[in-house]
């Protein structure tokens, strides 16, 4: 397809995405007050947000449900991701409690979608995938800009969302593993592809067990971004962490562990900090820390009954191979090395807007993995794209303040998943955005100050 060979029109849509991204960057520059919240200076200078009312228990329940539901991505509905059904809900929360800084990056993503999908549609893609594309485009932006609201509305008032899909996550993997349960032989989980696709491309379903996900990176960065979210909470942070890490190396997930290493610093200042504050307090021992001691020698148990099991199974030999130079097989020449070809055709072609939506599931399915976020945005979206995107996740950062780590594990997820148009991949980023910031308001709060 020749996307410009006499296609002034394209250069109409240009035009109307760059006045996009000149409103984009002033709301990524600006950052207002939440009308919603009192707002507070700390010591450091930066800002801590405390919602000014409790949230209702049916806001509670709703808040649960999405971040559950977004995790939902291998399974498909009418061939779409289950995990979309939570865009509605983090939109709702968001827009009723967001402030007007959220709002306006809000505005300017939808607006930045629809400018998409007009251009994609003047470069001849199909109007049901350009438009299933700048849906797709919306919702990573819903839950990028508004999860984050979601999470400090409910932080300070319930811990359940901390831990629930935590859980879940582990439990589906251990029943998989363990060959109890498979939510793959049950239909539940399934591949983004269709059977055809899967046939003509000799693409199949990963054998490896990575229970309520399609294949283990997504398990693997999914978990780690839970597991640095719940830190948060500071309780049983060291039988977590054996967890959350056995699970991990047990799915043979490379990214997965990368992105698991990035919440052992978190992690550490927690603990540390569990123990400064009992000696600042005398010494004082509640429940939780007798019966830490007791869960992480639980877990040390589990993991080295998994890993005695896993090192006498067929498998383990092929996904040791694969942790150890993941760039030396299939999936990551597929991933990593392969979309080069592409980038450069696009640079050549189309640099600043792409080859338009939809142009990866259309024309490059089976040449290329192309699952990093940042070579898809560029391939389909040219450089005002990747700009769009760098800004409001630029915006969030710079308004949350994530630490180093943090912002290590945002890039592992965009280094690791190329869904740029999923709520999905949109949660996972801004989980470890905004863990850093759900700490600095519980430390506040547990110190009795604003200041």
């Amino acid at each position: 397809m020749d996307l410009f060979n006499g296609r002034l029109a394209g250069d109409l849509a240009s035009w109307a995405t760059v006045i996009i991204m000149h409103g984009a960057r002033q709301s990524a520059g600006t950052f207002g007050m939440d009308i919603r919240s009192s707002t507070v200076m700390h010591a450091n200078k930066s800002l801590t947000t405390i919602p000014s009312s409790k949230p209702s228990r049916f806001e509670v329940y709703v808040a649960q449900l999405s971040i559950i539901l977004v995790l939902m991505q291998s399974t498909l509905v009418a061939g779409v991701p289950f995990s979309f059904t939570a865009t509605p809900m983090v939109f709702a929360i968001g827009a009723i409690s967001g402030g007007a800084r959220e709002h306006r990056l809000m505005f300017w993503s939808a607006a930045a979608g629809m400018a998409f999908v007009l251009y994609a549609l003047l470069v001849d893609v199909q109007f049901g995938a350009a438009l299933k594309s700048g849906v797709g485009f919306v919702a990573f932006f819903v839950s990028l800009i508004y999860f984050p609201v979601l999470l400090r509305r409910m932080t300070p008032h319930t811990s359940l969302h901390f831990w629930l899909p935590q859980v879940l996550v582990v439990l589906f993997f251990i029943l998989e593993f363990s060959q109890i349960l498979s939510l793959k032989e049950l239909g539940v989980v399934s591949w983004r592809l269709s059977a055809e696709q899967q046939m003509s491309t000799k693409l199949f379903f990963d054998n490896r067990p990575s229970g309520m996900f399609g294949e283990p990176s997504w398990l693997g960065l999914s978990l780690a971004a839970l597991f640095r979210l719940s830190i948060v909470k500071r309780q049983f942070v060291v039988p977590s962490a054996l967890i959350v890490g056995a699970v991990i190396f047990l799915s043979g997930s490379s990214l997965g562990l990368i992105a698991w290493a990035c919440t052992l610093v978190p992690a550490f200042k927690a603990v540390s900090a569990v123990r400064d504050s009992e000696i600042r307090s005398g010494g004082t021992r509640n429940h939780s820390e007798f019966v830490g001691p007791i869960l992480a020698v639980v877990a040390s148990s589990v993991l080295l009954t998994a890993v005695l099991y896993y090192a006498g199974s067929d498998m383990s030999l092929a996904i040791l191979e694969k942790i150890s130079d993941p760039l030396g097989n299939a999936s990551g020449v597929s991933r990593y090395m392969a979309p080069v070809y592409f980038l450069g055709e696009t640079l050549s072609d189309s640099p600043l807007f792409g080859m338009g939506m939809h142009y990866i599931p259309d024309f490059l399915i089976g040449r290329t993995g192309a699952a990093v976020l940042p070579f898809n945005v560029l391939i389909e979206l040219g450089m005002v794209g990747l700009l769009f995107y760098f800004l409001v996740g630029f915006a969030q950062v710079r308004y949350y303040k994530p630490s180093v780590f943090d912002l290590m594990l945002c890039l592992v997820i965009l280094g690791g998943l190329g869904l740029q148009y999923t709520a999905f991949q949109g949660a996972l980023v801004s989980l470890p955005i905004v863990a850093s910031y759900l700490e600095r308001v519980q430390a506040s709060q547990a110190n009795g100050t604003l200041a």
